[in-house]
């Protein structure tokens, strides 16, 4: 929902296809980052703080295009805009 607040707006007058394209992206983007961050934080530092950043939530909406589903979404980096530097998280391999 942070991906949505921050991507382009629906409106009265955009076709309605724009507006799935909007939110299927944020989905997407929030999955992808969902999907490489996902841990239990007994174990291993999460970046809770970082996925939840307003910047990093913009930064992420800025790369929807609303006009047209890209071909590939990339992993962002929330630790960027975390307060802990650690990465020790796996890496997906259901891909």
């Amino acid at each position: 929902m942070g991906i949505l607040e921050q991507a382009p707006r629906y409106s009265e007058e955009s076709p309605p296809l724009r507006d799935w394209t909007i939110f299927g992206e944020a989905l997407r983007l929030a999955y992808a980052d969902r999907d490489q961050y996902i841990a239990d934080d007994e174990f291993v530092d999460v970046p809770l703080a970082g996925l939840l950043h307003p910047d990093y939530l913009a930064k992420r909406a800025a790369e929807i295009d609303p006009d047209r589903a890209a071909t590939e979404i990339s992993l962002g980096d929330p630790w960027k805009f975390e307060n802990s530097i650690a990465k020790n998280y796996g890496k997906d391999s259901t891909a």
